[in-house]
């Protein structure tokens, strides 16, 4: 029985690519192979264990678990992963994985990739953003989407942007009209004029009628 338990145990660590050792190169490829099969938490550990013992970095394993993370199996670490690779400007080797990510089940997921998107400057992303914007079911994700393309839109996308000032929600239309004056073009302006004079809601006039003083203040 223990020569078939240490047989299955010895063709799981084959099959994960992860062994057993503490040699510095044992270590290096137990990174590499957490990294790249979705579980950067023991990543992490292991690069730690590195550190600790050669108390120098190596950014080719950094940059591993940065990547890895994006695509882990883990949503708290997908999650982590999109809020690092967005507010440290990651590498476009990430655009990708974050318009993948803005199609996973958890809303956390998606909202913090629309946030990270908006932060790389991935324009090849509006798309996907513009979608998230006018079909997602969560209003924090339509919302950090609006707030994504008042970054990285241009004048072609006003219109579908425009469309967001009918959103049920009023933060949502709040942030669509922000979106809008951050775009700052003057094919803004009549829809911004249309939610000044029949938006209802306060928040949402007021960032009308500041995203008209933006535009028009050029």
């Amino acid at each position: 029985m223990r020569i078939f338990l240490l047989v299955l145990v010895s063709m799981l660590v084959v099959s994960f690519g992860y062994s057993q050792g503490n040699d510095v190169g044992t270590i290096q490829t137990n990174i590499r192979a957490f990294s790249g099969g979705g579980k950067n938490i023991k990543a992490i550990d292991e690069y730690r264990k590195l550190f600790t013992q050669t108390k120098t970095h190596d950014t080719e394993l950094l940059h591993r678990i940065v990547m890895g993370s994006l695509r882990d199996e883990d949503g708290y670490m997908k999650m982590a992963g999109a809020i690092a690779v967005g507010q440290l400007g990651g590498s476009t080797e990430a655009f990708p994985f974050l318009r993948d990510n803005l199609k996973e089940k958890d809303m956390w997921i998606r909202i913090w990739t629309a946030v990270s998107i908006g932060e790389t400057g991935d324009k090849e992303a509006i798309p996907n953003l513009l979608y998230a914007l006018l079909n997602d079911r969560v209003n924090f994700v339509r919302i950090s989407s609006a707030i994504a393309l008042g970054k990285l839109g241009d004048a072609s996308i006003i219109p579908d942007v425009a469309k967001a000032l009918k959103d049920k929600d009023p933060n949502v239309r709040q942030m669509a009209a922000i979106a809008l004056g951050r775009i700052g073009d003057p094919k803004a302006i009549p829809y911004l004029e249309k939610a000044m004079m029949e938006e209802r809601d306060t928040w949402a006039k007021l960032a009308a009628v500041a995203a008209l003083e933006k535009i028009l203040s050029k």
